[in-house]
């Protein structure tokens, strides 16, 4: 299913010709000068990239207008499969890992490369007064370990996904929302069974008919946070909506995928897609360090008295939601994803965002 980059090395002193250039310039071939190996595919890196965008617009939509009750739109609509279009990578990405290493060198690699700086990071976010579990990591490798165990244990394919639903059902008859393992399970575990990502056009119009009209009755409270997931002691509109949630998430997966496979076949080896391509290369990192630039310190510069941000944003929220929002959260990821490489870099801090044990 890639699409090949072709990338080669440039001198970064052959872009100076011009002081507005250079420093994108310089930012681009970076991106473009770091090779792919032959196992990194560099469309799912694209699709990964367009997500944590997503991811961290949302945040931004949410410091800017967390005291409004304002809502966004193409916040609300993004929010349907953002996650759990990661989740889906993710599972489809581990049966690669599971054919290479195995399902116990697997776990003990993202036991290294997700837990250990998700520890890190919770102890930061402590230690300047904050709490944040970064509950996603902890639903990807929790999924991981699952998977990678019921995979290693049950060699028939109809057993390990019988045992899987089995396990999804059991969060789901619980009112404990750890990790929102109950939510985001499911599209781990398609995910891990797909064969490919490739999305026809077909499929992909047929899916974006029928994402449009789930989401017409698509409520912004329909979330895990506010209906839980436990089919066992609630109403029978909460396990609707259980239902709808997972619908409109492979709905939007579909149509978010489509999407961003034509902008990727469209602008292949362009700056911009070359940007959010190197962007899915840090996800792990960028979603770690935005929690303390966008969602402790834009959301308080956001809720100060007078601040000038508040007020431009409850008076112009078309504007600030869907120009100013989207600009903020691409520099905002850029920088992220400068400091990222930059740390990498290092031998003595490189191992912060997680490494390789085995």
């Amino acid at each position: 299913m890639a699409l090949a980059d072709k990338y080669h090395s440039q001198s970064i002193f052959s872009v100076a010709h011009t002081s507005s250039d250079t420093i994108f310039n310089y930012f681009w071939l970076t991106f473009r000068k770091q090779k792919m190996n032959n196992a990194r595919d560099g469309k799912i890196d694209f699709f990964k990239g367009c997500l944590m965008l997503s991811v961290i617009f949302g945040h931004t939509i949410n410091s800017l207008f967390h005291q409004t009750g304002i809502h966004i739109g193409l916040h609300t609509l993004l929010r349907t499969f953002d996650m759990p279009m990661f989740m889906l990578i993710s599972g489809f990405l581990l049966r690669t890992s599971l054919s290479k290493h195995g399902a116990w060198r697997t776990i003990a690699n993202r036991t290294s490369g997700i837990v250990v700086p998700t520890i890190i990071f919770m102890a930061l976010a402590f230690a300047i007064g904050h709490n944040n579990t970064f509950y996603f990591l902890w639903a990807v490798f929790g999924c991981t370990a699952i998977v990678a165990i019921i995979n290693n244990a049950l060699k028939n394919k109809y057993l390990q996904i019988t045992a899987l639903v089995l396990v999804v059902l059991l969060f789901h008859l619980t009112d404990s929302r750890c990790m929102n393992m109950a939510y985001l399970m499911p599209f781990f575990v398609i995910g891990f069974y797909l064969n490919s990502l490739e999305i026809s056009v077909k499929q992909g119009l047929i899916g974006i008919a029928a994402f449009v009209v789930a989401f017409v009755f698509w409520r912004t409270d329909y979330t895990f946070w506010n209906y839980g997931a436990n089919l066992l002691h609630n109403t029978l509109e909460t396990s609707l909506v259980v239902c709808f949630r997972l619908i409109i998430g492979i709905l939007g997966i579909i149509t978010g995928g489509f999407c961003m496979s034509l902008i990727y076949q469209k602008f292949a080896g362009k700056k911009i897609t070359t940007t959010i391509t190197g962007f899915g290369k840090e996800t792990l990192a960028i979603y770690l360090m935005q929690y303390f630039i966008v969602e402790i310190g834009l959301k308080q510069l956001a809720s100060a008295n007078n601040c000038l941000i508040r007020n431009t944003v409850a008076q112009h929220p078309l504007i600030a939601g869907y120009i100013a929002a989207p600009l903020l959260a691409f520099g905002i990821t850029l920088i992220i994803y400068l400091i990222a490489v930059l740390i990498k870099k290092y031998k003595a801090t490189r191992w912060i965002f997680g490494f390789k044990i085995l």
